[in-house]
């Protein structure tokens, strides 16, 4: 387990505890996941209203419905997989991170492109700052800083490497007199060079 940092254990504390967070092993909520980005994609309202179900040990994750009302995206062990209700194979991509890296800047999306993507993102929403406790993942508290009158602590958190990619990297922005109201998570990948560089 990783060593907790005074910063990632005040924000564990203010979401219930480890000791709760212990007791459970899935989740689901219903979820609209909106923004320009899936406009500017190509696939605007595709995950507009959508169940996710996921694993908070391992990542799976499964979102419903995906690429129609009767079928839907399994995302596990770096494949994803669009099935139907009946549960039978439509399609299938191993490997999606990799494929996603390939696709230019302004390509448009598939509805399973798009998929990966909330799948990825929504199980380190979801699971933040317990994921930060798992195996492999390393954290810093770096420079503070104020937004709009408001003061934040921030955490940098490393993803342990997977499949020979480059380490991903998070920051985690808590208010330092409400370290649980909101929580920022921002996601970064320093191998695009048009992205902003972590704090230092």
């Amino acid at each position: 387990m990783t060593t907790v940092s005074d910063l990632l254990g005040l924000a564990i504390k203010a979401h219930g505890g480890l000791r709760r967070w212990d007791e459970l092993t899935s989740a689901t909520g219903r979820f609209a996941i909106g923004g320009a980005i899936w406009g500017f994609k190509g696939v605007p309202g595709v995950l507009a209203d959508i169940t996710v179900d996921l694993e908070l040990r391992s990542e799976r994750v499964t979102l419903k419905p995906v690429g129609g009302v009767d079928t839907h995206t399994a995302f596990t062990d770096g494949r994803l997989e669009l099935r139907s209700t009946s549960g039978n194979l439509v399609a299938a991509v191993d490997d999606p991170k990799d494929a996603m890296a390939r696709l230019p800047y302004d390509a448009p999306w598939t509805a399973m492109d798009a998929a990966y993507f909330a799948s990825e993102a929504w199980w380190t929403y979801l699971t933040a700052p317990f994921l930060f406790t798992y195996n492999g993942f390393e954290v810093e508290e770096v420079q503070p800083f104020v937004e709009a009158g408001v003061s934040y602590r921030t955490l940098k958190v490393a993803f342990p490497g997977r499949n020979r990619q480059p380490h991903r990297r998070t920051v985690l922005s808590l208010p330092r007199d409400r370290p649980a109201i909101p929580t920022h998570v921002h996601r970064r990948r320093p191998r695009r060079s048009h992205r902003r560089e972590l704090p230092q």
